[in-house]
């Protein structure tokens, strides 16, 4: 009976289990205020998102009014959401109202939590994907009173932040470094305090931000940042994975908030974080057991995966994978969907967690150090699998990276070993078919199959990595790259048995057999091009990463040694002479002789130089060149006369040489004209083209600067003149001429002056006196004549001044008076003449009137009036007048004069005045003679 009561209490209790509604971490569903949970949605557009709780008149729903809509898929590509639901936004960077992609509902009453202030409770929790950095996409947005959420990426930054309208600060805010990876964010409390608020990346507590707040408009938002009245920020476009949101309307304690954790992170193949140890990074069921203990072995914290029943909160993942797919483990059949899986979990609260410990997936001689006796080969990437209340079978796939065509793999030599502690040399060995497994290949993967309770106990932790039961043979050599020439020794490594073992290796297109090896051997090769050298049979498939991604074959690198060619930019020299030696076709040139490449050299004697050329493989070649030392001749320049006069000449030669070469442009053994002391260099080279310089300077004397002078460059004839010479010591005149003596010349004559100086130095000069002849001047023969007929005495015209005796300077005069008239003229070259007449009157000559031409009335007492003469006169008139003809001045009177004034008394100007004289002779009373002419009145 009490048997019997307990079963009905037992089924009561099981009863009751059963109708409690399921929620995340089994927290209840007192404070869950939204679950939105994806699994129920269609494929395909999503127009709404209804909460999966609360449900009825409280549900929450979040609509998308147009198209496009966010799509809902189970098959991602890369399967992000752990073959599970997801909401995959993908919107543009600039998106507007008709072409975002996002789901909204504004009403403002929604209470899903409050978190403005002390006192305030709640918890949130997103998971998500986003693939790439982005500059404000925004996962979700929650705005109610001063309640507020926003979640969102910037860039290489997830930012969470709370409180909606209340100003910015550091309260408020969590900043967390993304990774790209599906992650679970969360938090509980408020903004009243800097520690007010917890929030956690993949359930790690995370500190640290800007201060921020909540913005946009008021409702729940997912995928986008509305700002009210249909306006939206336009970079806030979600691009990525939205798994499941949950809100809750008071602060979880730590232990529910790791059972929600727990919950998302096996649903969707996120791994917890388990930074700082102890119990960070646990999976803990709704029952409270730890599923995955994190501290256990922390290296194996990595790419944590699972599956789970747990009836408490919805949950039943039947097939999980790591992230990047390296590994998986399933019920049943590995299907395309988690909900498309057949298997069945056999009880409630079973779970299979597993982790890894970032080991490469092929095996090394480090890893397969560590491994059973008869293991040839051993992956490098171990993996810690934990089974709570699991006893059926799981199935496991690894990836393989493999450098051999796996379709030649033998299944029968493949081997799970199992371990308590993760020392696989002790590890437990498990073959194909051996307690219920079943191994296989296919696409890259081994696929483990039927893992038990016989492999893995119930309950327990255990290690697993995998192993290839062959014999192996490796070829290790010394070298890799060697130059052409060289020998490489091969080391025969064989494991899998200790027995001689005959096998071949393939080098080119040849095969070699080695007979009779064992372990430690060694054979020498001598290749002379790029060799590949790679044992048949007895290679592990497995062992493929010595370090990752090496092969067990062996590419033997055969470098051409270099063309070395010692080269020199001057082979044959001459004493004092650089040259520079260089080495081509290497990269790097080492000489003997302390030489450096490329530097000059000052080699002192002939001498051969090697050098050896190493190129960028490291070959060498040698190569040698002698360069010649000649010696420099002794070369003097010469020359016959050193000390010169201005235009002498001197032999200029040189001597100690073949062929001389002047500056100057001298021809050697020739002579020279220098002008001025001039420093003559010579450039001598012997037979060998070898060069020596030698200088003389020449003294060059200026001639003396000589002046011929004279006292008198043009003399008349019978003149003395003078030569004196100037600007030397010595002076010397041709002709008879004496320095500085008179001498009268006879004709013109250049006269020629040599001067000497102190330096014996000569130079010359000449004058030209020219002698004027003398010329014949003359007046004529002495003369009688009547007084009133005067004549004309006149001498030559080709004289150029004239001096008469009576004062005039005329070539001609008119006499006047009886007498002597001389004249002095004076020729164009200022040489003086002299001749003279002598005129008599006749005493039988008419009588003569003499009128002056000019005269003065201007008060002085020189010629104030004009007088009229005359002798033998009788009878005489005078008239004068003006140019117009009126009478000025009438007089009968010889003796009377004319003061220059009209008939009325008043002066006449300065000019020219005629006159009409009428009068007889005696002797002649009857007939009159008559005169008329011009006087000049000059006032």
């Amino acid at each position: 009976m009490i048997k019997k009561s307990l079963f009905l209490i037992l089924l009561g209790c099981a009863t009751l289990t059963q109708a409690q509604t399921p929620t995340p971490g089994n927290v209840g569903t007192a404070n869950l205020t939204a679950w939105f949970k994806p699994d129920a949605l269609a494929t395909g557009d999503v127009t709404s998102w209804s909460t999966t709780f609360p449900t009825g008149a409280t549900q929450v729903t979040l609509n998308e009014a147009q198209a496009p809509y966010p799509q809902a898929t189970n098959t991602p590509a890369g399967n992000v959401s752990n073959y599970n639901m997801t909401l995959h936004f993908t919107n543009p960077a600039n998106f507007t109202a008709a072409t975002m992609q996002a789901l909204e509902n504004t009403s403002s009453t929604l209470n899903l939590l409050a978190n403005a202030s002390a006192g305030d409770e709640g918890s949130f929790f997103s998971a998500q994907y986003t693939p790439v950095a982005t500059q404000n996409d925004h996962m979700v947005l929650y705005n109610q009173g001063s309640t507020g959420i926003q979640l969102r990426n910037l860039n290489n930054t997830g930012r969470l932040a709370i409180g909606f309208n209340l100003g910015l600060s550091t309260n408020a805010c969590r900043d967390w470094a993304e990774d790209f990876e599906p992650e679970v964010i969360s938090y509980k409390g408020n903004r009243s305090t800097t520690t007010s608020m917890d929030a956690y990346q993949s359930s790690l507590e995370y500190t640290g931000g800007v201060a921020s707040q909540s913005g946009g408009a008021v409702g729940l938002y997912f995928g986008v940042r509305p700002n009210g009245g249909g306006a939206y920020t336009t970079n806030s476009g979600l691009n990525g994975f939205l798994h499941e949101v949950i809100f809750f309307d008071r602060d979880l304690t730590l232990l529910e908030m790791n059972k929600v954790h727990t919950y998302l992170a096996i649903k969707y193949g996120v791994t917890l974080l388990n930074t700082g140890g102890g119990a960070q990074g646990d999976y803990i069921a709704t029952d409270g057991t730890i599923i995955w203990d994190a501290s256990d072995n922390p290296t194996y914290h990595n790419d944590v995966i699972g599956i789970s029943r747990d009836d408490d909160e919805a949950l039943e993942q039947k097939q999980s994978h790591a992230f990047d797919d390296s590994y998986r483990i399933y019920l049943d059949n590995l299907a395309a969907t988690n909900a498309a899986n057949g298997g069945a979990f056999a009880v409630n609260l079973s779970h299979v967690t597993m982790g890894q410990n970032n080991g490469s997936y092929c095996a090394s001689p480090a890893s397969t150090l560590e491994a059973p006796a008869g293991i040839g080969a051993r992956f490098e990437n171990e993996f810690k699998v934990t089974k709570t209340n699991f006893a059926q079978a799981f199935n496991w796939d690894v990836k393989m990276d493999s450098c051999y065509d796996m379709s030649a793999i033998d299944m029968t030599k493949l081997r799970l070993l199992v371990d308590t502690d993760g020392d696989f040399s002790n590890a437990t060995v498990f073959q194909d078919g051996q307690s219920g497994l079943s191994f296989s290949y296919a696409n890259g993967y081994f696929t483990i199959a039927g893992i038990t309770d016989a492999v893995v106990p119930n309950n327990s932790t255990r290690y697993l990595t995998l192993g290839y039961n062959e014999p192996e043979v490796v070829l290790t050599p010394d070298v890799n790259t060697i130059c052409e020439g060289d020998t490489v020794t091969f080391t025969i490594t064989i494991t899998g048995t200790t027995s001689p073992v005959d096998f071949e290796y393939t080098h080119g297109t040849d095969t070699t057999l080695i007979q009779g090896a064992v372990d430690g051997d060694v054979f020498e090769v001598y290749p002379v091009v790029t060799t590949t050298y790679e044992p048949i049979g007895y290679v592990n498939i497995l062992k493929c990463c010595a370090a990752p991604g090496q092969t067990t074959n062996t590419t033997i690198v055969v470098n051409q040694r270099p063309i070395v060619q010692a080269t020199a930019s001057d082979s044959v020299l001459c004493e004092g002479d650089t040259t520079i030696l260089s080495g081509v076709g290497a990269t790097i040139y080492t000489w003997d002789n302390g030489v450096i490449d490329g530097a000059e050299l000052y080699p002192t004697a002939t001498n051969t130089y090697t050098v050896i050329g190493e190129d960028q493989n490291g070959c060498l070649d040698t190569s040698n060149v002698t360069v010649v030392v000649n010696p420099n001749p002794i070369v003097a320049a010469n020359a016959s006369e050193t000390v010169l006069c201005l235009g002498d000449s001197t032999l200029l030669f040189g001597s100690g040489a073949v062929d001389y070469f002047w500056d100057n442009n001298v021809i050697d053994n020739t002579y020279d004209t220098p002008q001025v002391t001039t420093l003559y260099h010579v450039l001598g080279v012997n037979q060998f083209g070898c060069i020596d310089t030698a200088s003389i300077e020449i003294t060059v004397n200026n001639l003396p600067n000589v002046v011929a002078n004279t006292t008198d460059d043009a003399v008349c004839e019978g003149d003395p003149v003078t030569l004196f010479g100037a600007g030397a010591t010595i002076y010397n005149w041709d002709m008879g001429v004496t320095d500085n003596q008179s001498f009268v010349p006879q004709v013109s004559m250049m006269y020629h002056l040599t001067g000497t100086d102190a330096e014996g130095c000569v130079n010359y000069d000449s004058i030209f006196v020219e002698v004027y002849p003398a010329r014949t001047v003359s007046v004529g023969p002495d003369t009688v004549i009547c007084p009133q007929d005067p004549i004309n005495i006149t001498t030559d015209s080709v004289f150029t001044s004239y001096q008469w005796s009576n004062g005039s300077t005329s070539q001609t005069i008119t006499s006047t008076y009886q007498g002597t008239y001389s004249v002095v003229v004076t020729d164009e070259f200022g040489c003086t003449y002299e001749d003279a007449m002598v005129v008599t009157f006749s005493t039988e000559c008419y009588p003569a009137i003499y009128v002056p031409n000019t005269f003065t009335p201007d008060g002085n007492e020189f010629n104030n009036t004009l007088i009229v003469r005359g002798d033998y006169i009788e009878d005489f008139e005078m008239w004068i007048f003006d140019r117009w003809g009126n009478l000025l001045y009438n007089s009968k009177d010889m003796n009377a004069t004319w003061d220059g004034a009209n008939s009325l008394g008043q002066p006449m100007k300065s000019g020219t005045y005629v006159y009409k004289i009428m009068y007889s002779i005696e002797d002649e009373e009857d007939k009159n003679y008559v005169i008329t002419g011009h006087i000049n009145l000059l006032r």
